[in-house]
């Protein structure tokens, strides 16, 4: 799988409404690596941070590069998180939006949070330990390992 320049592949933009959002600077193919995810491994989880272990999160660097923290949730994602990589689950279009299923990689949200990707009816993000038994097996493939033991 190429490793791409997350800097020259993806680009943060202001929507309308003043948030951020990580929006596609080139073209993916489904199952194509779009950025790694790179920033400081910490132990306690913050409305920043990536669960990327049972008990270790990765929070953005202080010099402002890691722009995965630009990532929205969806509940409709194109793009998921497989070990320190952010993959297309489909094509993704320059300039669209990159989004991920938040309860796929944490355990237990810092700040949950209703969510308004459009897709959904505006659930309560809370984390992996929440979704009932259906909800995770729509997920299957795309979850975590270590959300899995």
């Amino acid at each position: 799988m190429q490793i791409l320049d997350s800097l020259a592949a993806v680009r943060a933009e202001r929507t309308p409404s003043g948030t951020m959002r990580l929006v596609a600077a080139e073209a993916f193919a489904a199952g194509e690596a779009v950025m790694e995810l790179e920033g400081t491994v910490v132990a306690q989880p913050s409305r920043y941070t990536l669960q990327i272990g049972r008990q270790s999160h990765l929070a953005p660097r202080a010099d402002g590069d890691d722009l995965w923290r630009f990532l929205n949730h969806s509940c409709r994602p194109n793009a998921w998180v497989n070990g320190g990589r952010l993959i297309a689950l489909a094509p993704i279009a320059a300039g669209e939006e990159i989004t991920f299923d938040y309860n796929c990689t944490e355990y237990e949200m810092a700040e949950p949070f209703g969510c308004r990707c459009g897709h959904c009816d505006g659930a309560e993000i809370r984390g992996f330990r929440h979704l009932n038994d259906d909800q995770r097996r729509a997920r299957s493939g795309r979850i975590a390992a270590y959300l899995l033991h």
